[in-house]
């Protein structure tokens, strides 16, 4: 995991520096703002320990949900600034350690809901593509179950394709990846990190639009 987290940031510093070459051929004007509102309903996660420990059972992936409401403002016109407010939903089966035949071993399904804060940025090439990353401030609102409390900071990586149409509306896809609580607030020493995977797909509206 940790080797994933690692080849995926150096391949999206890569792209942050070299992407705004090609992408300042784009003429096009950028908005001063868009506000929109995307879904994601076929989402995967993975909770797990980053430390790897014994004897505490393990997560298997049982879907996830999120919607969300979402500003981007343009910097440059290659170069947007997002952020929003998204509520997720992530359903897990735990698999508890055995303790012996007298307890109850059985699997059972748990949910974490997290309501998060993207603050990322997204750098425009090729017309329609885009790349986007950056932190995210998530906060816990789940109930009583055995996954750790998540509040804290994480972050997100995507690739998009967007699509202008109509006067001003645009639609996306944005395959993307999420690692909840890579900070947490939590004070449990050993505390639990969540791989979120799935693809974004959404509508914004533009709100003005700013000279070159």
């Amino acid at each position: 995991m940790k080797k994933t987290i690692a080849s995926c940031l150096v391949v999206f510093v890569v792209m942050l520096f070299c992407l705004p070459l090609n992408a300042q051929e784009n003429t096009e004007v950028s908005p001063v703002g868009k506000i929109g509102v995307y879904v994601s309903p076929f989402g995967k996660n993975l909770v797990y320990w980053p430390s790897g420990l014994d004897g505490t059972g393990g997560y298997d992936n049982d879907g996830s949900f999120s919607v969300g409401v979402n500003y981007i403002y343009g910097i440059k016109s290659w170069l947007e600034f997002e952020t929003g407010l998204e509520y997720s939903v992530h359903h897990t089966i735990f698999n508890p350690p055995f303790i012996g035949e007298e307890y109850n071993n059985s699997p059972r399904k748990e949910k974490m809901n997290l309501i998060s804060v993207p603050l990322t940025l997204r750098i425009n090439f090729l017309r329609y593509f885009f790349v986007n990353g950056g932190g995210l401030l998530d906060f816990d609102v789940s109930g009583a179950n055995s996954i750790d409390d998540h509040t804290g900071i994480g972050f997100l990586m995507g690739l998009g394709l967007n699509f202008d149409f109509g006067p001003g509306f645009s639609v996306y896809a944005n395959p993307y990846f999420k690692e909840h609580s890579l900070i947490s607030f939590s004070p449990e020493k050993y505390h639990q990190r969540t791989w979120d995977e799935g693809i974004r797909v959404g509508l914004t509206y533009k709100l003005g639009r700013q000279q070159k």
